[in-house]
């Protein structure tokens, strides 16, 4: 087994791989079936995408969702696809989408890999954020 490919989170200025995965929450409560273009094509990535987070005033947004196997239409640029992507799960609301959906903790890593784990990234250091309904309630430095 293979861990995932982490979705990434932009928090203070900085970028973090985010361990949790808020986007699953969303299908998983059938606010939105799951696009068949997030369909797991590889063990590196067993959900489909990876999902571009960001957290700005204290409210978590998604900003982009791109397949881990994103197919290019013919002359698609890049943010067309992404935006297309974007629309299959939300129509035409556009990104970054409030995460009103999600609660719960968002665990960040970031530094150095430790290698010892296959099943999962294991950063050297890393920050844990509670979220209510899309809003920051806490940030605690976990290790």
């Amino acid at each position: 087994m293979t861990a995932d490919v982490p979705d990434k989170l932009v928090y203070k200025r900085s970028v973090y791989a985010l361990l949790t995965d808020p986007l699953e929450d969303y299908f998983d409560n059938h606010l939105h079936p799951r696009p068949d273009a997030f369909a797991m094509v590889s063990t590196a990535c067993g959900r489909g995408y990876v999902a571009h987070w960001r957290m700005s005033r204290g409210k978590l947004y998604l900003a982009r969702i791109q397949p881990f196997a994103m197919p290019l239409h013919l002359n698609e640029s890049l943010k067309d696809a992404y935006q297309r992507h974007f629309a299959m799960v939300f129509g035409s609301v556009p990104s970054p989408k409030f995460a009103n959906w999600f609660s719960g903790e968002l665990r960040l890593g970031y530094g150095d890999l430790d290698d010892r784990f296959d099943t999962c990234y294991v950063y050297q250091n890393g920050l844990k954020l509670q979220v209510l309904r899309g809003v920051l309630v806490e940030q605690v430095r976990a290790k």
